[in-house]
């Protein structure tokens, strides 16, 4: 499937058929890059989400992939746990780029996202990118996505990069491997701005966090 035809026939159907409800409206962006690639917006409000051809500056979040890592990990399996989150994030029906233990839209739901949770990402000023390394030799090359925050300009370099190689990724996505064990043990490692995907962290784990009662 040509992005394009993702982004604009797929992901509304898909969105829409979780039955979220956002009080104020917010907007989410997703840009990839490469031949055949493209910029859209996701916009949420009400009931209701409307996805567009071409940049947002109001967009909280963007996400951001080369095609063929784009292509990748919705269909190749590539990134492991990095690259189902990823892929699952665009769809609409996965949890964090980084964990926080929910997903958007399966069986292990109890609710469909709280989308105007992520309105925090608005007030940060910063870019993560996960680097998910292929072994030495390997003819494919790393695998990649960028998470632009806030008031991030488009293409800024990288505030905070997350790195795993690829066996460990594939680890943490067959639940060998805990995310938070990764770090602690060095097996993945994150430089940079350590704050800012503590900050990403939380907003996300907030936005999935079940209604009450």
């Amino acid at each position: 499937m040509a992005p394009a035809a993702f982004m604009e026939d797929f992901v509304p159907r898909a969105l829409g058929a979780l039955g979220f409800r956002v009080e104020t409206p917010i907007s989410l962006g997703v840009r990839i890059e490469g031949p055949g690639g493209g910029t859209w917006q996701l916009r949420f409000c009400g009931e209701a989400v409307a996805v567009a051809s071409g940049a947002d500056d109001d967009a909280v979040l963007a996400v951001v992939q080369g095609i063929d890592d784009w292509r990748g990990a919705l269909w190749e399996g590539r990134g492991g746990f990095f690259g189902r989150q990823a892929s699952a994030l665009l769809q609409g029906a996965a949890a964090a780029p980084f964990g926080g233990g929910g997903v958007f839209a399966s069986e292990e739901a109890a609710a469909p996202p709280d989308f105007g949770a992520f309105a925090p990402l608005a007030s940060l000023d910063g870019v993560v990118a996960v680097v998910v390394a292929e072994p030495a030799g390997s003819p494919l090359a790393d695998w990649q996505v960028r998470f632009e925050l806030g008031g991030a300009a488009p293409g800024s370099e990288a505030t905070t990069q997350v790195r795993v190689e690829a066996a460990d990724a594939a680890a943490m996505e067959r639940g060998e491997l805990d995310p938070l064990e990764a770090f602690m043990t060095g097996r993945m490692q994150v430089t940079g701005d350590m704050t800012l995907l503590l900050q990403l962290q939380a907003v996300v784990m907030q936005a999935l966090r079940p209604p009450p009662g």
